[in-house]
Parts: C-alpha cells; structure tokens; sequence
C-alpha cells in the first residue's frame, strides 16, 4: 500500500496535502528555490488485531494500513549523496552514497542511512537525493519506524531507476532493523505497510511468507 505520487501528493485527503504543503516549503527552503518536480513517498501506519511480536517468532499475525502515514517530498540531486531534513526534529542528515555512517543511539536519522545500506548491499545506487521527511500522528504505537524505513527505501529505488518488488523491500526493510540497528524485529510491520488493501484485514504467516488479503464481510455496518 505504500506508493510513490507524483505531482502535489494530495490524493490521500486533506491532512495529505496540508502536510505535502509544508514539506514542499521545507524541501525549497533547504535544498533551494530552482525549479525541479518533487515527488512523494505515501508509507501508512499500521494496527496489528492479532500476533503483534510474534513476527520474529516466524508465527502467524493480522495487520491493517491506516489511511494516516509517513509522507516524504524527494528529488534528485547533482552528487552521490543523500540529504535529508525532518518536518518533526531538528538537524540535517548527509553523508555520501558509498560511506553510510554507523548508527547512532537516538538518531532519527538512522533509519535513511539503514535503508541507503541496505540497497548499496544489492544495487548500484548512483544517485544521490534530497528529502523532507514528515509524520500524520506523533511517533510511536502504529510502527512509524518501519514506515520512515520503507519511504527512503522507495525514494532511493526511484530516484535511481530500480524496480523493486514488495517481498525484496519487506526483506530490505528488515535488514535496516536487524542488519543496522541490532533490533530482533520480523516482517509483520513493513509487510502491512506494503501489501495490505484498502479496506482488507491483511493475514501473514511469517514463517512460509505467504499473505493472504481478507475482504470485509458483506453485512458489516458502514
């Protein structure tokens, strides 16, 4: 579910696009005024009814995406690197594509330097990007993390061509916690974040990695 949009990003509602307004004002305030199309990263939140933690178990759990996420304006840029400013804390981000800086305790800035190692383990990323990163809903309790993760892995894919599938960035995404943060986290969050449907309870076994998409039953209240 989540989606690259061209254009103003505003698809996704009202809240979509007040936030896309103020990341476009951010995006030409730091990384400047000429003229460039910026395009945007749409991650969703998500819910867990049942089997949250038993991902890293290789268990079985349901998940959903909520129509609240992650958005996050990008462009290209003219060097192999990676600039990025955040709507919600302080500070740039830089560092160049071919040296990923080890992570630091806190940093919200982990997370694009994860997803940039994780695709330089597997592609050739010869283009570098710029991005303001902004949250719908304070941090914390609908996985914004392995949201934040699954956006700088899709920019990055973008701005550098790749055609990546949802199962190798659920892989990817995972790398980013286990390979570059040290955390013991499974496949649930980014899985809901990238193959839930709208309006679909999603099933995931996480051992066989097989998904199965529930529709709503017929006389369920609107």
């Amino acid at each position: 579910m989540a989606q690259c949009e061209g254009g103003g990003g505003s698809s996704g509602g009202s809240w979509q696009a007040a936030l896309a307004r103020r990341l476009t004002a951010l995006f030409r305030g730091a990384f400047g005024s000429e003229r460039r199309d910026l395009q945007f990263v749409l991650a969703p939140y998500r819910l867990c009814p049942l089997g949250a933690h038993v991902d890293h178990q290789l268990g079985l759990a349901t998940g959903m995406a909520l129509d609240r996420g992650i958005l996050l304006a990008f462009g290209p840029n003219g060097a192999r690197r990676v600039r990025v400013r955040s709507a919600d804390f302080p500070g740039q981000v830089e560092f160049p594509l071919d040296a990923v800086p080890a992570g630091a305790h806190g940093d919200w800035g982990n997370y694009v330097r994860g997803a940039t190692m994780a695709l330089t383990e597997h592609y050739e990323l010869p283009t570098g990007m710029d991005a303001v990163v902004g949250g719908s809903l304070p941090v914390g309790g609908l996985s914004s993390s392995a949201a934040v993760g699954c956006a700088y892995l899709l920019a990055l894919e973008k701005v550098n061509g790749l055609e990546v599938d949802a199962f190798t960035n659920i892989s990817l995404d995972q790398r980013i916690e286990n390979g570059y943060l040290g955390l013991n986290n499974g496949i649930l969050d980014q899985s809901m974040i990238l193959l839930a449907k709208r309006s679909h309870l999603t099933f995931l076994d996480c051992q066989t990695r097989t998904v199965e998409s529930v529709p709503p039953a017929a006389n369920l209240p609107k």
